[in-house]
């Protein structure tokens, strides 16, 4: 996942992939239960956050946006996630109720 850290840090701290990209960085062939759950814990190791919160999408076609939390850009994501509330950040379609 160190590749995929730098890539995340060559972007300016926030990168979009999809999960295929995240499965063969992994160098698995199906992005199965034990799959996802060793990704994620790669990512975690390398400082590696991602949107939407929660678990990774099995369904390799998917993106998700992978931020670095200590980088300018990953500051503003994660005062986007506070300020939004994690459940509308982990279900982006969402929609908070009007005031």
């Amino acid at each position: 996942m160190e590749k995929i850290r730098q890539r995340v840090l060559d972007a300016g701290g926030v990168l979009v992939v999809t999960m295929e990209e995240l499965r063969e960085a992994h160098g698995s062939g199906r992005l199965k239960h034990l799959v996802l759950d060793a990704i994620r814990r790669g990512l975690e190791a390398v400082g590696l956050r991602w949107l939407p919160v929660g678990d990774l999408p099995a369904d390799q076609r998917q993106t998700i946006i992978l931020y670095l939390p200590q980088t300018r850009a990953g500051q503003l994501v994660e005062l986007a996630i506070w300020a939004a509330g994690r459940e509308a950040i982990a279900h982006p379609t969402h929609q908070p109720d009007a005031a």
